[in-house]
């Protein structure tokens, strides 16, 4: 008999895919790094980094405790990823960054995108069943 911890499995794949873009996405705007992040919330360098890497998902009270400590708007989970990134370009032009290291942020977040994109496909489970 299996038990329920190694039955569980994600129902919503894009959802918990928009979770880790939107984790990594404000971490890096932030300026914090992974194991800051962690120290936020109580949780090991590990949890956190398998939360944005897709692998574990976060717990809606730990996702709200980490928006609050961090300062980051909660709000922005609800739009997709890619529009918070497109948001977040625009708002390092107008900072002036130099197009360098603007250039390097984002080609940094859109190569972890990639990554999450290329591990959870964008179907439910249902779908595929």
């Amino acid at each position: 008999m299996m038990s329920k911890r190694g039955s569980r499995k994600p129902t919503n794949i894009s959802i918990h895919k928009e979770l880790s873009k939107h984790l990594l996405l404000n971490r890096v705007r932030s300026g914090l790094t992974q194991e800051q992040c962690s120290e936020l919330v109580g949780v090991t360098f590990q949890q956190y980094q398998k939360w944005e890497k897709g692998s574990n998902r976060i717990f809606a009270e730990q996702l709200i405790e980490l928006c609050s400590k961090a300062k980051w708007n909660i709000e922005t989970f609800t739009s997709p990823a890619e529009e918070v990134l497109y948001m977040y370009r625009e708002s390092l032009r107008e900072l002036e960054y130099s197009d360098n290291m603007l250039s390097e942020k984002i080609a940094f977040i859109r190569r972890k995108f990639q990554v999450l994109d290329d591990l959870m496909p964008s179907t439910t489970l249902a779908e595929r069943e």
